[in-house]
């Protein structure tokens, strides 16, 4: 009861929300304040903050957020429904959106997809937008590296590879396939950066197209043709002892999540491969999604018609965190890169609308839910690798939001 009349109480009073309009300074956040209480109103106020404060720490903090309204989208030319958020920065300052162009004219001169790269001052609580085009018909998705200026981009069903600078906003494509020549494919949802370079998982063909087994590659953003990509291990080993694979998620080419059905029990084994010992984490009827950090998986698993899991998992000291109830349904997992901050959401199917919850492992990962994103139409999310940061997007705008 407490933490829910602080919520309403923060909510109502001290919700630092920045929001752009078409009038104020372009992405300039005017912040709400508490007007109009007397002075023992506010006394009281201040009281029952402290008092709630004292007795529920966790809900006593408040997010930071920057919301850019569908109005201004449009004014910056961005069509409505059309934007696509890609990839938050590690700090969180930096967001890749896409969308595809819908002029036919602008088409036809190649100009198909458009990379809008928003900056966030958090000091300022400003936004600033640039925009160039990417030379691709099919894009997939894009990584940025912690340096949030190079850029590698995912074309064509893993077929096509494009090198980003943003400081420049220039692209060159590295890698294209064409018929009859020796290439190297990925798989679009997997990449990531580990020493100085963008990894991707794939596979090598020759050039009569017959592929070679599953590899992990490094891509060099200044090579050209396949030569750009440097083997870095042959993971066609961990692929064959996981039987009918069905999830599996990478986080360094010694780290990995893998899920497969045993025809033993007809479940789902999860299992953590490190190098390439396999490691049990747990056995389910399927598994929703997962998200991984440093040594850690958080996942999410329904092992019967009623019961279901979200839980965290360390591989080095194999402890397990749950969380929730057991009896909701959650989506979209998220970790930092330390897996120390989860990001996860619950859809109320009644009214239509989402709530997105953090938590932390100073915590115990207890869920906490973000201002602002409670019972909200539904929208995309994007979470920074430093767990601190998140972007919202849904038809009420573009958010930011810096959570506690």
């Amino acid at each position: 009861m407490r933490a829910g009349l602080l919520f309403f109480v923060l909510h109502r009073t001290a919700a630092g929300c920045h929001e752009c309009t078409g009038d104020s300074t372009p992405f300039q956040g005017t912040t709400t304040r508490m007007r109009g209480l007397a002075l023992k109103h506010r006394a009281l106020l201040t009281a029952l903050l402290i008092w709630l404060a004292t007795a529920m720490p966790l809900y006593a903090q408040k997010a930071d957020s920057i919301l850019v309204t569908p109005a201004r989208l449009q004014q910056l030319g961005i069509h409505r429904g059309m934007l696509l958020p890609s990839v938050l920065s590690h700090d969180g300052n930096v967001l890749l959106a896409t969308e595809k162009q819908p002029d036919p004219k602008l088409k036809a001169q190649g100009k198909v997809w458009m990379l809008h790269v928003f900056h966030i001052d958090w000091n300022a609580h400003n936004v600033s937008m640039k925009t160039m085009y990417v030379p691709t018909t099919n894009f997939d998705q894009s990584a940025l590296a912690p340096d949030s200026r190079h850029v590698l981009a995912i074309c064509d069903a893993g077929t096509e590879f494009i090198a980003i600078d943003l400081k420049h906003m220039t692209a060159r494509i590295i890698f294209k396939n064409r018929v009859g020549v020796a290439g190297f494919r990925s798989y679009p949802e997997v990449l990531w950066y580990q020493n100085k370079a963008f990894h991707v998982v794939g596979y090598y063909y020759d050039a009569k197209g017959f592929a070679h087994g599953d590899s992990i590659a490094a891509v060099d953003l200044d090579g050209t043709g396949v030569s750009a990509f440097k083997q870095v291990r042959d993971i066609h080993y961990q692929a064959k002892k996981t039987r009918s694979f069905c999830i599996g998620q990478w986080y360094s080419d010694n780290e990995a999540y893998f899920g497969g059905v045993e025809p033993s029990d007809k479940m789902m084994h999860l299992n953590a491969w490190i190098g390439n010992t396999p490691m049990p984490v747990d056995i389910a009827l399927g598994y929703g999604g997962m998200a991984v950090g440093q040594d850690r998986v958080f996942y999410l698993a329904r092992y019967t018609r009623t019961k279901y899991g979200a839980v965290v998992y360390d591989t080095s000291e194999r402890k397990r965190w749950q969380i929730g109830d057991g009896k909701t349904i959650y989506a979209y997992p998220y970790m930092s890169d330390d897996g120390s901050t989860i990001l996860v959401s619950h859809f109320n199917f009644q009214n239509h609308t989402m709530t997105v919850w953090y938590g932390r492992e100073q915590d115990n990962f207890h869920l906490i839910p973000v201002p602002g994103l409670v019972n909200v139409r539904p929208g995309t999310i994007r979470f920074a690798k430093n767990g601190r940061v998140l972007v919202f997007y849904n038809d009420d705008g573009l958010r930011f939001i810096r959570i506690p």
